[in-house]
This record gives C-alpha cells, sequence and structure tokens, in this order.
C-alpha cells in the first residue's frame, strides 16, 4: 500500500483511515492554481529493505497519446494504465455505471455509483495504484500485465468474475485488509491534458493518471496550441510524454503534431498559435514606400507600426478578443508593362521586406505577404518568400483579382483563380509550417465576387497549420459593401474565417471601428485598411 512502510503494522489502519477521509475530490486534489497535477502521497518514503511488491511506473517515454473518451474497447482506464504504469500490485475497480450493467438485480442503483466513483478515484490517488473499470473489455488482461494480486472493489461489480487468484477486498471500512505494498518513486511520468463533462471510464483514466503521479491540466479547447498556459506547461515538462483524456482532441497523428509545435514554436502576437479564435487582426495594407497602393506605404516602418498600432487600439472597445495590429504588404505588385519576365508583377526581392517584417516582429505586428501575380502562378511566387514565410509573425494572401491568364492585361479583364490553384499553395505552406514547428498561419483570399474564386467548394480547408480567411474586397457604398460579405458567405465552409476591408479614399463613407464591429455581420476577424 502506498506509505505503508513509513505507517508500520500498528498503526497503519487509522492512518489509512483518516488519509483516505482527508483526500478531496480528484478535481480538486489534483490540480494546483495553474492547473498541474500532484502526486496523492509524494512525501512518503518507502523502505526499500522491506521487501514488499512495488509498484513500477512506465521506465520509458512514450509519443503523445489520444485516449478516447467513448466506452469503447480498451476503454480510457487501460489505456492510461498501460500508457503510466509497469506493474503494480494493487489495482482499484469501480463499478461500471448502471446501464451498461445487464444484471439489474445486482447491479449498482444509479444514486450509488457517483458514490462509488468518488471513493474509488479517492483511494487510487492515495494509494498512487490504477484505476479501473470492472467488466470493461481488456481489464482481465490489463490485471495479468500488471501483475495485479490485489483488487480493492468499489461498488457493486456484476458482469466481472475475478480469478480465483486475485485476492478481492471491498472498499470503504475494509481498506485496511490490503496488503503492504511500496509506492512507486520516481519524478511525475507524463503530462495530461483533460477536457470536457468527466464519464465513468475518464474519471478512472484521470485516478490512474494522477495515481502516477503526472501532471494534469485542464484546457478550454481541446487543442494544445490554443492556450499560452498550456503551451508553458507543455515546454517545461518537453522530455515527458503527453496524454490527451477527453473529448474533442482529434486523431493521436494530430494531436502529436499539435503537442509538437506547443513544446517548439514560438507563440503569436498576442500568445497562443492558433491565429483564431483567439484574437483579432487590423492590418495597414499597401506597398512599402508607395503611398499610392495603400495606407501602409504613406510612411516608414516603424511610423506604419505606431499606426497600425493606434488603429487596432480603437477596435479594442468592441471585441471580447484582444485586437492585433497587422501588416498586409504588397509583396508582388501588379503592372501595366509586362516586365523582363513578361508576368505583369513585380516582385519586391526579400530584402525589400525584411526591415519591415524585423520592425513587426519586435512590436508584437503580424504580416501578412499579399501576392498580384499577374500571368504567373501564386505558388511559383509564394515560393519566393520561403525564408520570410519560416518566420512565425508572418502568413500569406493571395489576391485573384490580380491573376491573368495567357494573353489578358491588368485593368481590362478582372483576373481569377481556380480552387486547384489555391490548394497547391496551401499544401506547400501547411508542410512549410508543419516542417518548421510554427504556429498556425494566416492564408488569406480575397474575393468581392463569386467568380474570382472558382470552384471555391473544392478548397482544401483541412490544413490544421493554417486559418483560411475569405476577405471581402470591395469598395463603395455602405449598403454594397454589406451586401458583398453576405454573398461571399454563401456556401462559405465552416472551417474558414470572413475578413474586411476599408478603403480609406474609395469608401463613402469608411466604416469607423465601431461600424466594422457592430453592424458587419459575423464580426471580422481580420480587418485591412487601403
Amino acid at each position: 500500500m502506498r506509505g505503508q512502510a513509513a505507517f508500520g503494522p500498528g498503526p497503519r489502519r487509522a492512518a489509512m483511515a483518516s488519509g483516505l477521509a482527508a483526500v478531496l475530490a480528484l478535481t480538486g486534489c489534483m490540480m494546483d492554481p495553474e492547473g498541474a497535477g500532484r502526486r496523492g502521497a509524494q512525501s512518503i518514503e518507502a523502505d526499500s529493505e522491506s521487501g514488499v511488491p512495488a509498484v513500477q511506473l512506465a521506465s520509458t517515454s512514450a509519443a503523445p497519446k489520444v485516449v478516447a473518451a467513448q466506452q469503447d474497447a480498451p476503454g480510457p482506464a487501460i489505456e492510461t494504465s498501460r500508457a503510466l504504469f509497469d506493474s503494480s500490485p494493487v489495482a482499484v475497480v469501480v463499478a461500471p455505471p448502471p446501464a451498461q450493467n445487464p444484471d439489474k438485480k445486482s447491479g449498482e442503483p444509479a444514486s450509488n455509483h457517483k458514490k462509488s466513483s468518488r471513493e474509488a478515484r479517492k483511494a487510487a490517488a492515495e494509494l498512487g495504484a490504477p484505476m479501473l473499470v470492472a467488466g470493461r473489455d481488456g481489464m482481465s488482461q490489463e490485471l495479468e500485465r500488471l501483475g495485479v494480486q490485489t483488487v480493492l472493489v468499489f461498488g457493486n461489480d456484476a458482469g466481472w468474475q475475478p480469478k480465483e487468484s486475485l485476492e478481492v477486498v471491498r472498499g470503504g471500512d475494509n481498506i485496511d485488509q490490503l496488503p503492504d505494498f511500496e509506492p512507486a518513486s520516481g519524478e511525475a511520468p507524463a503530462v495530461v491534458l483533460t477536457t470536457g463533462a468527466e464519464t465513468t471510464a475518464t474519471t478512472a483514466a484521470l485516478a490512474t493518471a494522477e495515481a502516477a503521479g503526472a501532471v494534469i491540466h485542464p484546457v478550454g479547447k481541446a487543442d494544445p496550441r490554443a492556450s499560452s498556459t498550456t503551451i508553458e506547461l507543455l515546454k517545461k515538462h518537453r522530455g515527458k510524454p503527453v496524454l490527451a483524456i477527453g473529448e474533442g482532441f482529434s486523431s493521436t497523428s494530430t494531436f502529436t503534431d499539435r503537442v509538437e509545435v506547443a513544446r517548439h514554436a514560438p507563440q503569436l502576437p498576442g500568445g497562443g498559435q492558433l491565429v483564431f479564435p483567439g484574437r483579432r487582426m487590423v492590418a495597414l495594407y499597401g506597398h512599402p514606400g508607395t503611398s499610392s497602393l495603400g495606407a501602409l506605404g504613406e510612411q516608414g516602418a516603424d511610423a506604419a507600426v505606431e499606426r497600425a498600432t493606434s488603429l487596432a487600439a480603437q477596435y479594442q472597445p468592441y471585441s471580447d478578443e484582444p485586437v492585433i495590429p497587422a501588416f498586409e504588404i504588397i509583396a508582388t505588385v501588379a503592372s501595366a508593362a509586362a516586365g523582363p519576365d513578361g508576368d505583369y508583377s513585380k516582385e519586391a526581392s526579400v530584402d525589400e521586406l525584411k526591415p519591415w517584417v524585423d520592425a513587426a516582429a519586435d512590436a508584437g505586428v503580424y504580416v501578412v505577404l499579399d501576392l498580384q501575380p499577374g500571368r504567373t502562378d501564386f505558388l511559383t511566387q509564394a515560393k519566393r518568400y520561403k525564408e520570410l514565410l519560416k518566420r512565425p509573425n508572418v502568413g500569406l494572401a493571395l489576391d485573384p483579382e490580380w491573376r491573368l491568364e495567357p494573353g489578358q492585361q491588368h485593368m481590362v479583364q478582372i483576373g481569377s483563380v481556380d480552387a486547384a490553384e489555391v490548394n497547391q499553395v496551401s499544401d506547400w505552406l501547411a508542410k512549410l509550417t508543419r516542417k518548421n514547428n510554427l504556429p498556425q498561419k494566416v492564408f488569406l483570399l480575397h474575393q468581392f465576387s463569386p467568380y474570382m474564386i472558382t470552384n471555391r467548394e473544392a478548397l482544401n480547408l483541412g490544413h490544421d497549420e493554417l486559418a483560411t480567411v475569405i476577405h471581402a474586397d470591395g469598395h463603395g457604398l455602405p449598403g454594397s459593401k454589406q451586401q458583398t460579405y453576405s454573398v461571399l458567405q454563401n456556401g462559405l465552409d465552416p472551417q474558414t474565417w470572413m475578413g474586411w476591408k476599408n478603403f480609406i479614399d474609395e469608401d463613402t463613407p469608411m466604416f469607423t471601428p465601431e461600424r466594422t464591429y457592430t453592424q458587419v455581420n459575423p464580426k471580422p476577424w481580420f480587418v485591412s485598411y487601403q
């Protein structure tokens, strides 16, 4: 029993009884103010000379793992036990929920089941032993794997017949009948993220994790990149395996990728590694040194930082989320002349843009590089800026208005792009982001009419590394702008976010920050000023 050697054979019963009575429910005793778990009896030392059986924690680090919340085999508690324990002479067993008990005569009433689960949870935490649910597929095999000799049973265990070799001790007042055993030694073997309403199975899984000394951290969103607190916790415990217990964590492979980003990537301006919904952005749009192309080029980089920061602050009173200043820099500018390469697009060099990206990074300003490719394709131009796109605060925008087919010219035809070409860019950008362990990137698509992005329903929006924004890029009267904004939402996939542009000279009148955030529906996540 955990702490047995310290108690000794005489006072063990009284000490154990008072100890169990003092253990709080898991949600209280496992969490410190920062949400980190602690070990129930970590201060009690085992007697290495006693010769009694000892609990052994998993000795090797494991890859991140998602423990399903559903009540299917092998069950969350069994998966957690396999991940965190090598062996244990004692295990705590709780009756299954009444609805799962086929024997109603011997089944535990629903009114008693919660009490049994609470008592079992407390016992597992105090003992430092895994907690399993009676009758679960695979439970007998798990008891054998652990080398369990004694089970401490809480509630009616109908539907499960323990092997004759197992000693069965009923919970409650009989807990002092457990044989002696030594608790596990060593540091917490894992970090456990948990979310959602608990079931009997996830309660047992969390109790098992706490018994193993895991750091248990509740999250509001089942994505470790969403919270600065979660990110810092995972960085602090970078060498430990990570388990996710509960619903919404996606697949193990996706969760593993997200954990790697959380552990290694810097955070975005404003905190976290997911672009939305944790923040909104307000950007100056334009080309450095060219005032005719938008507000960004009307001043130098440092003054643009101050202007964008001031503009974002004007939006903050109307947003529950932090409003982050941003630059939308036209990296390739549509031109009237074909130019030496014949593509009707003038490409800025990386060296020209670096001072602006550097100034933005220093000031906590996000940057989106905007492409106007003319007769070349978006992917060819995007690859020019690979060095800048490897930075954590730099995203990408595609402007189909300036994407020409062979023989077309700007201001004669309005350009367009097919979803297939957009998907080539998003595939490449997602891979670049994933390969370099970067936080999620803005992937912004300008549009002011449906035909500008053909086959839009075929856009690949499944890239976990990207936040795709449909940016309403039209100017004019308030009514026409809002109508365009509404039309662009027709058939819009829920995985996309909406953006809005305010034209300082062309809008009549231009929307104020208050009007932009209170009369544009839904409230835009990315607003730019041209």
